[in-house]
């Protein structure tokens, strides 16, 4: 087994925080999304749904994909995919192309809940993977109590659209550092 390096883990780290943050971040901005998009709660409450939809079908494709074509490339295209699905939905104009984003943004974002922690388990003995998966663990569930509060913050002073724009930086990021660290 080979040792995995303090960036990649960090990188990984964050790549498993970053999905409940976009998941759960954005729920603050609902009622500034019914202003902004014209349109009703029930509508603007999907960016939850649609989002976990497309996350769980994605997973479905993109874990075989991981096994078959490799880890690096499946993280790459896939956090590529969440910025572009985070910048629709900052540049959305209608619920229906933020709803549009947000399926994109859940598609990418699905390599955040399990791919983190199947890199580890293949670069780490069974002992000390478990101890990294808990690393991994820890941000996937501090980042939900993080993201509604920075979501809030980010909506009363300045727009529910920045905060995908910063979700899109933050994902352009961990790719640019997956591809530089990831083996």
């Amino acid at each position: 087994m080979q040792k995995l390096g303090t960036p990649l883990l960090l990188v990984l780290i964050a790549v498993a925080a970053i999905g409940p943050l976009a998941l759960n971040g954005v729920l603050p901005a609902t009622s500034a999304v019914m202003a902004d998009l014209d349109t009703r709660y029930e509508r603007a409450q999907l960016v939850l749904t649609v989002f976990l939809a497309a996350n769980l079908f994605s997973q479905l494709i993109l874990g075989p994909a991981a096994d078959r074509h490799g880890r690096r490339p499946v993280m790459l295209f896939s956090l590529t995919i969440f910025v572009l699905g985070s910048l629709v939905c900052a540049m959305a104009v209608s619920i229906e192309m933020l709803l549009a984003g947000r399926f994109v943004q859940g598609v990418g974002g699905a390599v955040c809940v399990f791919l983190p922690r199947t890199i580890v388990r293949d670069v780490y003995s069974q002992g000390k993977a478990a101890s990294m998966i808990g690393y991994m663990t820890t941000a996937m569930m501090v980042a939900p109590l993080f993201g509604p509060a920075m979501g809030g913050w980010i909506t009363d002073n300045t727009s529910w659209r920045l905060m995908y724009y910063l979700l899109a930086a933050l994902a352009l990021v961990l790719c640019l550092a997956s591809w530089r660290f990831q083996p």
